[in-house]
């Protein structure tokens, strides 16, 4: 019912709404008990087998998914076309339905069922087929429950116009949610005589009478005697059981506001879908609005633009909480909004200000009903600077705690357009205030976890330079053993670089800048690859059996680039090649000029005689993977290749050669353009 519908999605967006709350609203719907239900029993949350006990299902399925399901309820009830016959059906059934829960639960208590809320379930549940029906054949069903049949006869007519009666369809759904009750058979059992239940389950006979109870009048014979055959009660308590039952759905009813006489027919249910296309409303916007600018004046703005898209309010300003001041201060307008607003501050404590009584009203929203001549002075100024006769204001507060405000000069014809448009003003005001908690708690956990990488980075580093140190001088000692063999001497000067740079890298990590930021100088990348080659040749290769030739541009210019961002490329693509590769395998580097759109360029291959790369690996070689070479690799390193080349302007590609093995491709300016 679109009754229970609103009153769902209103209890939704209470941030302190319990779930003692929701469970009461959702026990009093079926069509909103079975999504519930359904849910459950659709998710990992089936094992918990408890799908007869509401409660329970609420709390496992959290709050979240319970709005998610009023939410999508609310869409697909305010787009479903109903006549307004099938509209008093559908509120007959709703009435059947509680009342046969209500009786129900009446009856599980007074004969000792041990579960009376299982008991209300199967009731409220007991013509979930029917509902089902009217909702995807309104008109052919609508026209077959206006004509008096027997149950019988019902079952039969929408056996041959569905294929299965209503009571088989409830029955099934309620044993795929619920094998290991009896609910099945209590709504399948529905519609049978009282005399062939004699030995059935006590659920099923009290389903069966609680449903007798709902259909027929109190002093109907064939109740009396079903009362008297299936639980053995008399004929005055049948009286006064019905008599409860009829007083507490009507007052449920009343509660929600659902006409149920006879008079009413359905103006009722056309205000509440009227109702309910207001909040369908307040959801798209709730879902439109969305914030990506940075904090500060850019991040108002943006919230003065989203009020402008979706209100037609060009003329506005925005202000910023000052905590340490207690006022609100301009901070951003609209382009036809003068620059001496800027100059605007406004205290919240004792200001009688339209802004202030913005804070002030339940849902944040206000809307200048009249000007007066004692107004504030305030107020006459922000009419003057939006050029407007009447204002509004969206106060925007994290619980009690002020953010912002967001005022909007009106004319009159948008003042009048406005006052129906409150509880869209009302939901844009709570997701613009979700949205700026949710940036709000981002970012302190982002300040959080810098903050435990840098203690950790630090501590790092820390442990790291006494090895290093170490490393250093049996560098030394090492290099006055050794003489003076120019070859030795080379390779022992590019491993002091080597651990310079780590050094360097390290010292880096100890505070929070860009790791990446590293500076141009001139470079001979020729000597460069020459000098990486050499040294892996009489190491890594040499050990693995790979050989390395090199096919270097013997004219090749110094460029101006990261020296130690490229010697990280290279560095990471000869070791990637080098473990791709068995004994006798092939390693080649070659440069080249390159001229793009009339720039100078270099290109740079590294390329092997290996297997190549797999394709599901190909396809995505410059992303993070899970490394399938041990548990010693990270399986970033193409990964941060294609992040250095990128910080050097530069592309890379990556291919399979048709003769075997990878190659790969890098594109370099020869001179860093400043970014």
């Amino acid at each position: 019912m679109p009754h229970a519908l609103l009153r769902l999605i209103d209890c939704c967006q209470q941030r302190d709404v319990s779930f003692d709350t929701l469970a009461t609203l959702i026990r009093q719907d079926a069509a909103l008990a079975a999504r519930v239900i359904n849910a459950a029993h659709a998710s990992s949350l089936a094992q918990w087998n408890h799908l007869h006990d509401l409660d329970r299902i609420l709390v496992v399925l959290g709050l979240d998914t319970i709005k998610h399901i009023a939410f999508t309820a609310a869409v697909q009830e305010f787009f479903a076309q109903f006549n307004q016959g099938a509209s008093a059906l559908r509120r007959r059934l709703w009435r059947a339905s509680l009342s046969c829960a209500c009786s129900a639960r009446t009856l599980a208590r007074l004969s000792a069922y041990p579960s009376p809320e299982e008991a209300y379930l199967a009731g409220l549940l007991h013509n979930l087929g029917q509902m089902a029906y009217l909702q995807g054949s309104p008109d052919a069903y609508a026209e077959l429950l206006h004509t008096p049949l027997a149950d019988a006869e019902l079952d039969a007519r929408e056996r041959e116009r569905f294929g299965l009666s209503s009571t088989q369809w409830g029955a099934e759904q309620a044993e795929r949610w619920a094998p290991d009750s009896f609910i099945g058979d209590a709504i399948r059992y529905q519609r049978r005589a009282a005399h062939a239940l004699g030995d059935a389950p006590h659920l099923v006979r009290l389903i069966n009478l609680a449903r007798k109870m709902s259909t027929a009048p109190a002093e109907d014979d064939q109740l009396l005697a079903a009362a008297d055959q299936l639980l053995g009660l008399n004929q005055d308590l049948i009286l006064q059981l019905h008599e409860d039952s009829a007083t507490e759905v009507n007052e449920i009813a009343r509660t929600f506001g659902i006409p149920l006489g006879a008079d009413h027919r359905a103006a009722g249910e056309s205000e509440a879908r009227q109702a309910l296309g207001v909040r369908v409303q307040g959801l798209a916007l709730t879902r439109t609005v969305q914030i990506t600018s940075p904090p500060g004046a850019a991040l108002w703005s943006e919230l003065l633009g989203n009020l402008n898209i979706l209100f037609d309010l060009p003329d506005a300003l925005a202000f910023e909480f000052q905590p340490r001041d207690g006022k609100l201060a301009c901070i951003a307008r609209t382009a036809s909004v003068s620059p001496a607003a800027d100059a605007l501050a406004i205290h919240l404590d004792g200001s009688p200000s339209l802004i202030t009584q913005g804070f002030e009203t339940p849902d944040n929203v206000c809307l200048e009903q009249a000007s007066a001549d004692d107004a504030p002075v305030v107020d006459g100024q922000l009419k003057r600077l939006l050029s407007a006769s009447h204002l509004l204001c969206l106060g925007l507060q994290a619980g009690s705690r002020p953010l912002g405000a967001l005022v909007a000069g009106l004319t009159a014809d948008n003042h009048r357009r406005l006052q129906s448009q409150k509880p869209l003003l009302k939901a844009f005001t709570q997701a613009l205030v979700e949205q700026l908690e949710a940036r709000e708690s981002r970012q302190q956990q982002r300040a959080e976890e810098q903050a435990q990488w840098l203690a950790r980075n630090r501590r790092l580093v820390h442990e790291a330079a006494n090895p290093l140190g170490a490393i250093q001088n049996y560098l030394q000692v090492l290099s006055l053993k050794l003489g003076t063999d120019p070859a030795v001497d080379e390779q022992l000067r590019f491993i002091r670089e080597e651990m310079e740079r780590v050094g360097s890298i390290l010292v880096r990590m100890k505070e929070p800048v860009d790791v990446d930021s590293g500076e141009a100088s001139l470079t001979d990348v020729n000597t460069l690859i020459e000098r990486l080659v050499s040294l892996y040749r009489a190491s890594l290769f040499a050990s693995r059996g790979i050989g390395a030739t090199l096919d270097l541009a013997p004219d090749l210019a110094q460029v101006s680039t990261d020296t130690g961002a490229l010697k990280q490329i290279l560095t990471n693509l000869l070791k990637n090649a080098a473990e791709a590769l068995t004994d006798g395998g092939e390693v080649e580097v070659a440069s080249r000029h390159l001229n793009v759109d009339g720039h100078p360029h270099i290109e740079l291959h590294v390329r092997d005689n290996g297997p190549g790369l797999p394709p599901e690996i190909l396809s995505r070689a410059f992303t993070p993977v899970q490394s399938t070479k041990g548990k010693e690799h990270s399986g970033l390193g193409l990964a941060i290749v294609a992040s250095l080349v990128t910080r050097l302007q530069g592309s890379i590609s990556c291919t399979n050669q048709k003769t075997g093995g990878a190659e790969f491709v890098i594109r370099l300016p020869c001179t860093l353009k400043s970014q």
